[in-house]
C-alpha cells in the first residue's frame, strides 16, 4: 500500500482543491490482489488505489470514457509477426502506471501475460491457459472427474420441453463466463461454451448437464492450447453452415 501510495505521489496523479459546489465528490477504496507465478507459487502481493466509479451518473458526472487498451486478437497477431520476422519477444511488468507515464521497468523474456502462458516450442509458442482451467475444475470439485473426449455430444436430443430451472443459476453463469475466458487459447471449445452462453439468463439442468460435460472435456485436455508457427501469412477462414446439426439452433 505504501508504494502503491508513493507511486501515485510521485507521478502527480492528482491535485487537492476545495470541492467544487453540488458536485459528487468520488470517493475510493483499495484493491488487493495475489499475483501468482504461472505454476501457482506467489509471485507477490499488489495493491491497488481506485476511484469509486459507480457513483457517477452519465452526462451527469462525465460524457466520454475511453481506455487505451490492446485487444487479444491484436497481441496474437503481434506474436505471429515476430515469429514470421524471428524477432525476440520480450514482456515487462508496469508496477505502478498513470495514464501515459514513463516506464523503468526491466524487461525480461515473455512467460505469462493476462493469465495465458506463453511456451516456446520447435515451430513457434504455444498459448495455453493450462493453471486457469485447473483453477476452474478445482473450484467446482471436478479435477478428478472422469474425462471425456468431445466437448458436446455428437448428437443433441433435447427439447424445448426440457426446462426444469437449476438450483444455482449465479454457479452457472460464473462457470460459462470463466469458460468463455478459456477460448481465447481454446478454440476447440468454442462452439460448445457458445451454446451454453445462449441460456445464461434461465439455464436449466440439461444445460447445466451440457456444462459440466465441458468441464469433463477439460479434465481430459489441460495441455491443450493454441499454437502460433511461422509460415504463411496469407488469412484463410473456414464457415459451417449446417450449425452442427444442431436442431434448436
Amino acid at each position: 500500500m505504501s508504494a502503491e501510495f508513493m507511486a501515485l505521489q510521485k507521478q502527480g496523479t492528482w491535485s487537492l482543491i476545495p470541492p467544487p459546489p453540488n458536485k459528487i465528490v468520488l470517493g475510493c477504496k483499495w484493491i488487493f490482489k495475489l499475483k501468482t507465478k504461472s505454476d501457482g507459487q506467489i509471485d507477490r502481493y499488489k495493491a491497488r488505489l481506485v476511484a469509486q466509479g459507480f457513483n457517477q451518473e452519465h452526462d451527469i458526472n462525465f460524457n466520454e470514457t475511453f481506455s487505451p487498451v490492446a485487444k487479444l486478437p491484436t497481441i496474437r497477431i503481434l506474436l505471429l509477426l515476430t515469429l514470421h520476422r524471428n524477432w525476440s519477444i520480450l514482456q515487462f511488468d508496469i508496477s505502478n502506471a498513470f495514464l501515459h507515464g514513463d516506464l523503468h521497468d526491466e524487461l525480461g523474456c515473455i512467460d505469462t501475460f493476462l493469465g495465458i502462458q506463453v511456451k516456446r516450442t520447435s515451430t513457434g509458442v504455444l498459448l495455453h491457459q493450462t493453471k486457469y482451467a485447473i483453477d476452474i475444475l478445482d473450484s467446482v470439485g471436478f479435477a478428478n472427474s472422469k474425462p471425456v473426449t468431445t466437448p458436446c455430444t455428437l448428437k443433441s436430443s433435447k427439447t424445448i420441453s426440457d426446462a426444469s430451472p437449476v438450483s444455482d443459476p449465479q454457479l452457472f453463469r460464473r462457470l460459462v463466463g470463466s469458460l468463455n475466458y478459456l477460448t481465447i487459447t481454446r478454440p476447440d471449445i468454442a462452439y460448445a461454451v457458445n451454446a451454453v452462453c445462449q441460456h445464461m439468463h434461465n439455464p436449466t439442468i440439461v444445460h447445466f448437464q451440457d456444462l459440466k460435460h465441458i468441464l469433463r472435456y477439460l479434465q481430459g485436455t489441460l495441455s491443450f492450447g493454441l499454437p502460433l508457427v511461422a509460415g504463411n501469412m496469407q488469412l484463410t477462414t473456414y464457415v459451417d453452415a449446417d450449425w452442427a446439426s444442431d436442431s434448436l439452433d
